[in-house]
């Protein structure tokens, strides 16, 4: 865990794409939750935006 908000830290998508090769069990698991997830916060970012736009569509 980073001590500090400068310290290195890995994103979500390098993680999975970093460890996949080798997790099993649980730790794949994990992997694929933390895919899940970025699925729905790229949804509801996506869904918010629309809204925001009025639902035109981008040129």
């Amino acid at each position: 865990m980073p001590r500090s908000p400068l310290d290195p830290a890995r994103t979500l998508t390098g993680n999975i794409a970093l460890e996949m090769a080798y997790a099993t069990g649980r730790h794949r698991e994990a992997l694929f939750a933390s895919g899940a997830l970025l699925l729905l916060i790229n949804l509801a970012v996506t869904q918010a935006a629309r809204r925001a736009a009025g639902g035109r569509a981008a040129p």
